[in-house]
C-alpha cells in the first residue's frame, strides 16, 4: 500500500497542506501592508482637490530633512467662539502634510489631533512643554523651534461666515519658517526711559510681547546705542517703543546711517507729550510727529476708559488682515504722524498711511493744559488724521529691478504693544504684521486661498417618502432576490 492509500499519511499531508496555506496566507498578507506602506498612494477626485496639496508645497516639503511635528489643540464646544463652527478643512488639510511623510525622501512629518476636554493630561503635557495660553491652534514644533498658528488665521471671513480657506499657503510657509530660519534678532532700544522687554508692568512692561515675538521664532534684545558705535549687523530689525527723553544727535546719526547705508528697518512708536530728538531722521523720510494728542468724539471710537478704537485702515500688506476680516485695534493716547509738505517727492521713497481716525476727530495741540479738549481751528489740526504711516525706500539695482533699500513705519502711539493691551487680537496681529513688514517677511509660496463651497440637498415629503421606501424595502428585497437565486442553482445541480 503506497503512502497516499494510507488515511493517517494522507490526514498528516493535509494538515501539512493547510499549514503551509496558512503561513503561505499571513506572508502574503504582510508582504501587501509592507507594500502598500511603503508605496502610499492617494487618489483626489474632489473638484476643488481639497485633499491634496499644491505641487508648490509638495517640492517645498519634499526639500526638508528634519522631523516635523503638527499638533491640533482643538475644543468643539469653543470652536462657534472662535469664529469658526466647524475644522472640518483643518483636519483633512493637515493629513494631507501627514500623508507627505510617506513618501520616500519627504520629511517625517507626524500629525497629532488633541482634544482638550477629552484629552486633558496630553495638552496639560503641551501647555507645559510649550506654554501654550489658547486653544483652537496648530502648533509646528521642529527640534527646539516652533511657531502657533490660531485656527482663525486660516480662513477669510465675509462678515461671520467662512469665505475662503488659505490653510495650506499659511501652514506650508509657518512649515518652512520653523525648518530652516534662524531666529531674527529684533534690537529694542534702551537708555531713554523706554518700555522694556524684561518689565511686567500693565501700562509699561513689554514682557508679553517678548513672549510674543518668541513664539514667531524673533529674538527679541535690548540694545543701548551708546555702547555700540554702530547697530549691530545681525539686526533685522531696530525698535523705539516709547521714549521718555530724547536721543543724542550721535545716537540719531547711528540711526541714519543704518537707515541709508545698510538698507534698515526701523519701527518708531511714539507717545504724545515726549521730546524724542528724532526730528531730522524723519524729516529725511518725508515725515514729522506732531507735539498733539488725537482726540476722537465719534461715539464708536471710544471705550469708557477713553482709550481709542481704530478701526479706518488704508490698503497695504500691514493693514490688509485687519481690512479683510474686520479687526480693530485698542490704543491709549496718541500723537499724529503726519506727511512733510516741505520735503520734495522723491520716486525712490514710498509714503503709505496705514490708520486714520475718523471725521469727528481732531489733534490737540493744548491737550496737557485743560481735561476738557475742545476744538480750536487756530491751533489745533483738524480731522481725519493719520496715527501710522509706513515708509519704503526703494533702490535701483544694476539690472533696473528696484528693490527694498530700507523701511520705517512710525506710530503715534507705542501702548498698543504693553502688556495690558496685546492681548487683543487686533492688536497683536498689527504689531506682527509691522515686524513681519519690516523684516521683509513673505510667505514663500503664491496660493491663492481655497473658496468653500456649501452643498444641499432639497427634497421634498414625497421625494423623502420614496426614499425611505427604497431603503427599507428595495434593498433587502433585491438581497433577498439574489439568495434565492443562488439556492436554486445548487439545489437544480
Amino acid at each position: 500500500m503506497s503512502l497516499f492509500d494510507d488515511f493517517a499519511s494522507v490526514r498528516t499531508v493535509r494538515r501539512l497542506e493547510y499549514v503551509l496555506l496558512i503561513i503561505l496566507g499571513l506572508l502574503l498578507f504582510g508582504g501587501l501592508n509592507y507594500w502598500a506602506s511603503r508605496s502610499y498612494q492617494r487618489i483626489d477626485i474632489t473638484p476643488q482637490q481639497q485633499y491634496s496639496l499644491s505641487p508648490q508645497t509638495l517640492a517645498y516639503i519634499g526639500q526638508i530633512e528634519k522631523p516635523i511635528s503638527l499638533f491640533f489643540i482643538f475644543s468643539k464646544e469653543d470652536a462657534e467662539s472662535a469664529g469658526v463652527q466647524s475644522f472640518d478643512e483643518i483636519r483633512r488639510l493637515l493629513k494631507a502634510y501627514a500623508d507627505i511623510g510617506r513618501n520616500a525622501g519627504a520629511a517625517a512629518i507626524e500629525v497629532d489631533f488633541v482634544d482638550v476636554f477629552r484629552q486633558r493630561k496630553k495638552t496639560q503635557d503641551l501647555v507645559d512643554r510649550y506654554g501654550l495660553q489658547e486653544e483652537n491652534l496648530i502648533l509646528i514644533v521642529s527640534g527646539d523651534r516652533r511657531l502657533q498658528i490660531p485656527a482663525v488665521d486660516l480662513y477669510d471671513f465675509e462678515g461671520n461666515s467662512k469665505k475662503a480657506f488659505r490653510g495650506e499657503a499659511v501652514v506650508t510657509a509657518a512649515i518652512l519658517d520653523v525648518a530652516y530660519s534662524s531666529n531674527r534678532k529684533i534690537y529694542f532700544i534702551t537708555g531713554h526711559g523706554e518700555m522694556r522687554l524684561d518689565d511686567v508692568d500693565p501700562l509699561r512692561g513689554l514682557s508679553q510681547g517678548a513672549l510674543f515675538l518668541a513664539e514667531h521664532n524673533f529674538e527679541a534684545v535690548s540694545l543701548d546705542l551708546s555702547e555700540h558705535t554702530q547697530v549691530p549687523e545681525d539686526a533685522a530689525l531696530v525698535v523705539l517703543a516709547s521714549p521718555q527723553l530724547a536721543l543724542l544727535p550721535e545716537e540719531v546719526e547711528k540711526l541714519r546711517k543704518y537707515m541709508s547705508e545698510h538698507n534698515g528697518r526701523l519701527l518708531l512708536m511714539l507717545d504724545p507729550g515726549r521730546e524724542h530728538g528724532l526730528d531730522s531722521l524723519l524729516y529725511d523720510w518725508g515725515l514729522r510727529t506732531e507735539d498733539a494728542r488725537i482726540i476722537d468724539m465719534r461715539s464708536d471710537s471710544r471705550t469708557a476708559d477713553q482709550a481709542i478704537i481704530l478701526r479706518d485702515f488704508l490698503q497695504h500688506p500691514v493693514t490688509q488682515y485687519h481690512i479683510d476680516n474686520q479687526y480693530t485695534i485698542l490704543v491709549g493716547p496718541s500723537r499724529p504722524v503726519s506727511l512733510e509738505d516741505s520735503v520734495a517727492v522723491q520716486e525712490q521713497l514710498i509714503l503709505t498711511p496705514l490708520i486714520r481716525t475718523s471725521d469727528r476727530s481732531w489733534g490737540e495741540r493744548a491737550y496737557h493744559l485743560s481735561d476738557k479738549p475742545a476744538f480750536d481751528p487756530a491751533i489745533d489740526l483738524p480731522g481725519p488724521l493719520s496715527l501710522a504711516v509706513a515708509a519704503e525706500r526703494q533702490v535701483s539695482s544694476q539690472l533696473g529691478i528696484k528693490i527694498s533699500g530700507g523701511r520705517m513705519v512710525v506710530v503715534g502711539n507705542a501702548n498698543f504693544v504693553a502688556n495690558r493691551y496685546i492681548h487683543k487680537l487686533g492688536n497683536r496681529i498689527f504689531f506682527l504684521n509691522l515686524i513681519n513688514w519690516g523684516v521683509d517677511q513673505k510667505n514663500l509660496l503664491n496660493l491663492p486661498p481655497r473658496p468653500i463651497e456649501y452643498f444641499h440637498i432639497t427634497l421634498s415629503r414625497h421625494d423623502i417618502w420614496r426614499l425611505g421606501i427604497l431603503i427599507l424595502t428595495g434593498f433587502p428585497a433585491a438581497i433577498a432576490l439574489f439568495g434565492f437565486i443562488v439556492i436554486s442553482l445548487r439545489y437544480r445541480h
